[in-house]
């Protein structure tokens, strides 16, 4: 017999296996003999932590991305989410070019099971957006994608954080566009911003905005840069004379 783990009775050998363990604890709520687990989620971080590191790793990631393309809506759904929990692991252009293979499993597919809720009113194709944006790429495919998407005046916030880490430049030259459709995704930038070079050029940027804006990126800056120099640099970027203890 060829590798295998064994998990709470269940064997499994390949994604298949991984896939229909998956699908039956997302339906079932629990796996048999853990009567004590919350919700579904509890046995499946069980079983995934137990496996990081291992072969398994990359079966767990072929089951999920298998069950984005089920039949079932709520196992859809639950997939989707999956996929953003882990999208550490799993190559965000394969996750594009499923979505581009299957629009209609996703675009204007409303959730479905106990995991709507997580989606804050997206569709399936903008859920699974947010697991592309969730793993940092330099695939021009993919940030072309995600370019496109954040430039949305109703959903474009939702994978703006994942888009700023992996294409600073590109939000920064675009920032005023960005958060004058927003003002609050000053914040989302600027959280996302390590380089202290960047975060001079998110004030730069930022003070070029409308008004609402630039007090949007104001706001972010009092509340998230520790650092009394450099608050008060970038509060003098934004072309106020408030002080660091403002």
């Amino acid at each position: 017999m060829g590798e295998h783990i064994v998990f709470n009775g269940i064997e499994v050998s390949g994604a298949s296996d991984m896939a229909a363990l998956l699908k039956k604890q997302l339906s079932s709520g629990i796996v048999p003999g853990m009567t004590t687990d919350q919700g579904p989620e509890e046995a499946i971080w069980r079983l995934f932590h137990s496996i990081e590191g291992t072969h398994f790793e990359e079966v767990f990631v072929d089951a999920v991305v298998h069950l984005l393309t089920d039949s079932d809506v709520a196992t859809r759904t639950s997939a989707v989410g999956l996929a953003q929990d882990i999208a550490e692991n799993v190559d965000p252009g394969r996750l594009l070019a499923l979505l581009d293979a299957h629009p209609t499993l996703f675009n204007n597919v409303a959730p479905q099971g106990p995991s709507q809720s997580d989606f804050q009113g997206d569709d399936l194709a903008w859920g699974l957006l947010r697991a592309i944006a969730g793993h940092p790429t330099g695939n021009k495919k993919v940030l072309t994608r995600l370019r496109r998407a954040a430039m949305d005046p109703k959903n474009g916030s939702h994978i703006l954080a994942g888009l700023t880490v992996s294409d600073p430049d590109w939000v920064l030259r675009n920032l005023k566009e960005l958060v004058d459709r927003e003002p609050w995704r000053a914040s989302i930038v600027l959280n996302n911003l390590e380089d202290p070079a960047q975060r001079e050029a998110f004030a730069r940027a930022a003070n070029q905005s409308s008004q609402r804006g630039r007090a949007a990126a104001v706001k972010a800056v009092k509340e998230m840069i520790e650092d009394p120099a450099e608050r008060t640099l970038l509060l003098s970027l934004l072309g106020t004379a408030k002080s660091a203890s403002a």
